[in-house]
């Protein structure tokens, strides 16, 4: 499968949140790394962000440009990339990439090198978590014929404070894949579709429970 690489402006990322909540982005693929800024005053947008993720009150850092040019200033969220968050990743084995928390004063935003979404905050705590998912494996795994929820996805995503494991049920109802949430971070690579996820707490209590992965989350 062919994945098409875009930039949302900030009309559409208006538009898309007026009428779903949550949306997309897709970035470039430059290899740049976070830059470490100074401590700058505390926004509204980050004294929000931090009352749901702790992983929003580590230092500021610069975007990348490749990650920088999808996440506009503003908008319905009142995002605010310049009191951007960098996460390590939680599966270092799979996946090296640094993601981004950015804040706004009615939402936030997960951003990766190669896509992200967004929320409100009411969102976030309503899900119990926030995750970009694609499909992977490439030529040999599957084809533009393979029904969905048979094919490998891989899904990255953040979940709001006192989230300890988020756990994803394939399809079927007979398989499942658990991973732990690191940094308000996680990281699910799956061997199908998954059919919902389920955010629980350090004691096994669900937390928040969602759909998780349908086509049209393929980018």
């Amino acid at each position: 499968m062919t994945r098409t690489k875009k930039h949302l402006t900030l009309a559409v990322i208006v538009a898309a949140l007026a009428t779903t909540g949550v949306v997309s982005l897709a970035q470039g693929e430059d290899p740049a790394q976070p830059v470490a800024k100074a401590p700058v005053a505390t926004t509204d947008a980050i004294v929000k962000a931090q009352a749901v993720l702790g992983a929003a009150r580590g230092p500021a850092v610069t975007l990348p440009a490749n990650v920088a040019k999808g996440v506009p200033a503003g908008g319905e969220l009142g995002l605010d990339p310049t009191q951007a968050r960098a996460i390590a990743s939680p599966n270092a084995e799979r996946s090296t990439d640094v993601w981004y928390v950015v804040p706004g004063t009615k939402g936030v935003c997960l951003a990766l090198p190669d896509g992200g979404a967004c929320t409100s905050y009411e969102g976030l705590r309503q899900n119990g978590s926030l995750w970009y998912a694609e499909p992977t494996g490439g030529p040999g795994h599957y084809t533009n014929d393979t029904p969905w929820d048979q094919r490998p996805w891989i899904v990255r995503g953040i979940v709001a404070d006192g989230a300890a494991t988020v756990r994803a049920t394939g399809a079927s109802k007979q398989q499942t894949v658990t991973a732990k949430a690191q940094d308000n971070a996680f990281y699910l690579d799956l061997p199908y579709g998954g059919d919902d996820l389920t955010v629980q707490d350090a004691a096994g209590a669900t937390l928040a429970h969602q759909q998780v992965m349908t086509p049209a989350t393929a980018q």
